[in-house]
C-alpha cells in the first residue's frame, strides 16, 4: 500500500522546490519507483473515452491513483547552482475549485478504473492563502475553502455573487460522496524570504 506522506517526505529530502507541475510529476514518479520495487507506473492515464481529463499517475499494482496540483506564489532563488523562478499564479478561488474537482474525479475514477482502490489529490504550494483560513467573510468561493481543519462533503457551489469570469469553465457545482478533512503538512522551508515555505495537502479517496 502506498504511503503518500512517506513518499512526500523522501521527495522533500531530495528536492525542496520544483520549476513546474511537470517537474514535480516526474520527480514524484522517481520516488515511487525507488520506494516500491517493481511498481508499474502509468503517467497521464486517460480512462474516459472522449474526455481530456487524465489521471496524472496510475499505479495498477498498488491500485492507487494520484492527481497533482502545484499552484505557486512568486519565489526566486538559486539552490545548488540551479535557478528557480516561480510565478505568482493567484486566482486562489479557481485553484481551490480545481483541487476539489480532482477529489470528485478520483471518487469517480476508483469506481470506473479496473483495480483502482484508492486515490490521492495532492497540492503542493508556497501560497499561504490555501492553508490559512483568512479573515474575510462571505467570499464567492466559501464552499471551496480548503484551509487547515476544514471538513468538506456534499454539494459545493459558487455563491450567487460570483462573476461569470470567475466561474468560466468551472460553472458546475462539485458533489463529494465522502467527507474529507483538510490536513496540511510541511514540505520544505527555504529561509526567511517571502513565500519560501512550502506545504502540501493530500486528500485520500477510497471505496
Amino acid at each position: 500500500m502506498l504511503n503518500i506522506h512517506d513518499i512526500m517526505n523522501r521527495l522533500a529530502s531530495k528536492q525542496a522546490v520544483f520549476h513546474s507541475r511537470r517537474d514535480l510529476h516526474a520527480s514524484l514518479i522517481v520516488q515511487i519507483l525507488q520506494g516500491y520495487t517493481g511498481c508499474e507506473v502509468m503517467p497521464e492515464f486517460n480512462h474516459i473515452p472522449d474526455d481530456r481529463t487524465r489521471l496524472n499517475i496510475w499505479l495498477p499494482s498498488l491500485g492507487t491513483i494520484i492527481r497533482l496540483r502545484y499552484p505557486t506564489s512568486e519565489f526566486r532563488m538559486e539552490r545548488r547552482g540551479e535557478r528557480f523562478g516561480l510565478l505568482h499564479q493567484g486566482a486562489n478561488d479557481r485553484g481551490r475549485y480545481e483541487f476539489l474537482r480532482d477529489v470528485q474525479r478520483l471518487e469517480r475514477a476508483i469506481n470506473e478504473v479496473n483495480g483502482a482502490r484508492r486515490g490521492f489529490a495532492v497540492m503542493l504550494t508556497n501560497d499561504h492563502l490555501y492553508w490559512n483560513e483568512g479573515a474575510r467573510p462571505g467570499t464567492v468561493d466559501a464552499d471551496f475553502r480548503i484551509h487547515e481543519g476544514r471538513k468538506l462533503s456534499g454539494v459545493l457551489a459558487w455563491s450567487d455573487a460570483a462573476s461569470a469570469g470567475t466561474k468560466e469553465g468551472m460553472e458546475e457545482s462539485i458533489s463529494l460522496k465522502g467527507q474529507y478533512e483538510m490536513r496540511w503538512c510541511d514540505y520544505s522551508n527555504l529561509g526567511l524570504r517571502q513565500n519560501s515555505r512550502f506545504r502540501y495537502l493530500a486528500v485520500e479517496v477510497g471505496k
